[in-house]
C-alpha cells in the first residue's frame, strides 16, 4: 500500500472510532482495500 493509502486506512479507522464502533471497521476496511485495487 502506498504512502496516501496508508494515510486513507488511517483516517478511516479515526473516523470509524468516532462515529461508528471497532465493529464496523472490518466492513469499511473491506470496501477500502476494494477501492485502492480498483
Amino acid at each position: 500500500m502506498n504512502f496516501y493509502g496508508d494515510l486513507y486506512v488511517k483516517r478511516i479507522f479515526f473516523t470509524t472510532e468516532i462515529l461508528f464502533e471497532e465493529k464496523d471497521f472490518g466492513f469499511l476496511f473491506l470496501i477500502g482495500s476494494i477501492y485502492f485495487d480498483l
